[in-house]
């Protein structure tokens, strides 16, 4: 019923609004729901959406990390354990230009690892004329991807469509993003400028000058019947210096998940923030159960409970020493509320589960697999600060310290950063990350104590 719904909304409003007048492209394609495409566009190009032209610009990156062990810095162990991380990735980025608004954009990515990285492949095989599923894993070198691969058109320039593989900028916040089911990959905290993978499917978007937007978008993504396409509706207002939106996500199968996000200036200040709303979740969750004196963990699904996902968040810049903007502060805080509450990594048999992200049942005698782990989202309550310090001691010098951290084990990553621009386009980057918190905690468990990362990218 819900799907049939969007499906008459989303036909009323096309219908309606393809009588309306002509809109001009640039102030649309400069909204905030729609992902930031400048990095991606020669400024000649984009400055000129009738210009005809194609641009192949891009980025490689060579990196090299030491991952240690908090047993090899208490002198408890040798360099065994310590992780030498080293790859090159570089990122093509084809952007063409057409008359009448008409576009093409696609990004290839190539990774290269020394160490090899481990790959799963599926199979469908058959034992005594029965299905079964097998997987199998290789270490592979090298790996290439295709990142985002879409094309935009538009009617009359009052309806753009955008069809392919594309990622959406899909609520408000600076990182989390609880509004945002459209998008496979979330962000990254220790990679904040990494490329994204798309999701396949089809985005409509509808402006009624600057005072509202309507989104659309049907994910095709892993799809193989018509009716498991999932719909996304969004419409947005701007009132005054208060923009906010309100959304909808339904899928065959699933009962319809609602959202908003909303965004102000208060004081000199940006205060932004989003939510979600379910009566269930994705994801599974682990309970320990005792038998016979001992702990177990049973996984259960999460039905029929009220199921909310909030993050709030504010930004603020300062102008110091004649310079504007030179420090940058982004803050936010975000509740879930089918997080944890207790500290399951001390349970040997639950931290297990969260490393290997499989589950053994015990009842059926089968290894049952899932994404019972999700990193910044597993507890209750979080909070991530990012700072930045431009034009630190000298112009091409910029300081940066980004944490991260939950409310439940009191666990937390920390990672000063520090980049120099030696030359236009080329830019050294230092990161370090240490993870403070006890043992067997969130940012812990995994035994590392620090990392060192060196990296040196190329723009062209």
């Amino acid at each position: 019923m819900i799907r049939r719904f969007l499906y008459i909304i989303t036909f009323i409003l096309l219908s309606i609004y393809l009588y309306s007048q002509e809109m001009d492209e640039e102030s649309i394609f400069s909204g905030s729901t729609l992902e930031d495409t400048n990095k991606y566009v020669n400024s000649a190009i984009s400055t000129n959406a009738e210009k005809t032209g194609a641009s192949l610009t891009g980025r490689i990156i060579s990196s090299m990390g030491y991952n240690m062990q908090k047993k090899w810095l208490n002198g408890q162990t040798n360099t065994d354990l310590n992780q030498l991380l080293t790859y090159m990735q570089g990122n093509l980025l084809l952007d063409i230009r057409l008359t009448q608004g008409i576009k093409a954009f696609a990004n290839v990515s190539a990774y290269y690892s020394p160490q090899g990285m481990i790959a799963p492949h599926y199979y469908t095989g058959y034992v005594s004329n029965s299905s079964t599923n097998i997987t199998l894993y290789e270490t592979n070198n090298t790996a290439i991807s295709l990142v985002e691969f879409f094309a935009d058109a538009n009617i009359s320039r009052i309806v753009y469509f955008r069809a392919g593989k594309q990622v959406l900028q899909w609520g408000r916040c600076y990182f989390w993003n609880p509004s945002d089911l459209v998008n496979i990959e979330k962000k990254n905290f220790f990679d904040l400028n990494a490329y994204r993978e798309g999701s396949y499917g089809l985005k409509m978007h509808i402006p009624f000058g600057t005072t509202a937007n309507i989104y659309s978008y049907y994910n095709f993504t892993d799809v193989k019947r018509i009716e498991d396409i999932a719909i996304s509706e969004k419409i947005e207002f701007l009132i005054n210096a208060f923009e906010f939106s309100l959304s909808i996500w339904a899928k065959n199968g699933y009962h319809p998940v609602y959202a908003f996000d909303f965004y102000t200036r208060l004081l000199g200040i940006d205060f932004y923030g989003e939510a979600s709303f379910a009566d269930f979740d994705f994801k599974q969750k682990i309970s320990n159960v005792t038998i016979g004196g001992s702990e177990y963990p049973v996984v259960y699904p999460v039905t029929n409970q009220f199921v909310s996902r909030v993050a709030i968040g504010f930004s603020k810049s300062f102008e110091f020493m004649n310079l504007s903007d030179r420090i940058m502060l982004n803050g936010e805080f975000y509740f879930n509320s089918v997080g944890y509450y207790e500290n399951l990594f001390k349970n040997d048999l639950d931290r297990m589960i969260f490393m290997t992200q499989s589950y053994y049942d015990s009842t059926s005698g089968q290894t049952i697999g899932g994404n019972f782990y999700e990193i910044n989202n597993h507890y209750a309550y979080y909070w991530a600060l990012f700072a930045t310090y431009n034009q630190f001691i000298i112009s091409d010098i910029n300081l940066s310290v980004n944490a991260i951290g939950n409310f439940i084990d009191y666990s937390f990553v920390v990672g000063p950063s520090i980049s120099y621009t030696p030359a236009y386009n080329f830019v050294l980057n230092l990161y370090t990350y240490f993870y403070i918190g006890e043992e067997n905690t969130e940012y812990t468990f995994s035994g590392n104590a620090a990392n060192v990362v060196l990296t040196a990218a190329l723009s062209f």
